[in-house]
């Protein structure tokens, strides 16, 4: 008897150590984004992980022009996006994961399809999650990944995407860790065609990586002002100034280390470069 206690103890550690494994290198099956379609479920309610899930400002869902990595607001049917989920304020963490996935609207049926990108997985189909408990880029406080997502077809509709990001403390005991929830809403874009205002030019940053300054050069299709803008990861305006020379001096000097985007903008085109502040 005393035996058998023995092996159904060493049983049910093995068991949780498989369950804790397989969560460590990211969870499919189901919704765990806390989405309004999995009942606001996260992994804080589903016994891996306890706690409050917070619907946190500082986890973002951007979607990226996958050729200038501008930002979009919407979608072309069938084009294929980076997604990058992001989560800042946290400066060190011994584990850390995250789950995603994208809705038509209201409704429980999942838009477009999912491919694996920079530390990240597609499981279930529909599930983009981390690879492991390290997997996350990590630049000052911004843990991120990215996953690739091609749009579903003509008069879908709106497009709602969620994330969940899992902060674990790697402990072994589940209380310790936190759960923040982000949202994000691409409209169908109208007519379908593709984005006609990409700025026709060569944009030439440097020093890059930088330290105090950035020198900005626009070689290409442009003429009169241009606008150039500083914006962070998250999009975020950071700073601004116009020239109507095709180049420009930013001082970097401000800057927090880590990575950047200048936007330039002439004549109602944008065009997309980033940079590293050391």
């Amino acid at each position: 008897m005393k035996l058998k206690k023995i092996t159904l103890l060493f049983f049910g550690l093995g068991a949780a150590f498989i369950v804790f494994k397989s969560d460590s290198t990211g969870k499919g099956g189901s919704d765990y984004t806390g989405s309004p379609q999995s009942s606001n479920t996260t992994c804080a309610t589903t016994g891996c992980h306890t706690g409050t899930a917070v619907a946190a400002t500082n986890v973002n869902i951007i979607v990226q022009d996958i050729t200038t990595s501008i930002p979009v607001s919407q979608y072309v049917p069938g084009t294929t996006y980076n997604v990058y989920v992001a989560y800042s304020g946290i400066a060190t963490t011994p584990a850390i994961g995250f789950q995603s996935t994208a809705y038509k609207g209201v409704t429980n049926v999942h838009a477009g399809t999912f491919s694996a990108g920079t530390g990240s997985q597609i499981k279930s189909t529909y599930y983009a999650t981390h690879t492991g408990p390290a997997s996350a880029t990590v630049t000052g406080t911004i843990y991120s990944w990215i996953y690739s997502w091609t749009a579903p077809a003509a008069l879908t509709g709106n497009v709602n995407f969620y994330a969940a990001c899992n902060f674990a403390d790697a402990s072994g005991n589940p209380s310790g860790d936190k759960i923040y929830t982000g949202t994000t809403t691409l409209s169908e874009k109208p007519n379908a065609v593709n984005d006609l205002h990409k700025l026709d030019a060569t944009i030439t940053l440097s020093p890059n990586p930088t330290q105090d300054r950035l020198n900005v050069s626009v070689a290409g299709n442009t003429s009169g002002v241009s606008t150039y803008t500083v914006v962070d990861l998250f999009g975020k305006k950071i700073m601004s100034t116009t020239s109507s020379n095709q180049s420009a001096q930013l001082s970097t000097s401000a800057l927090t280390a880590g990575s950047y985007f200048l936007v330039v903008t002439n004549n109602g085109k944008t065009g997309l470069s980033s940079f590293i502040k050391n």
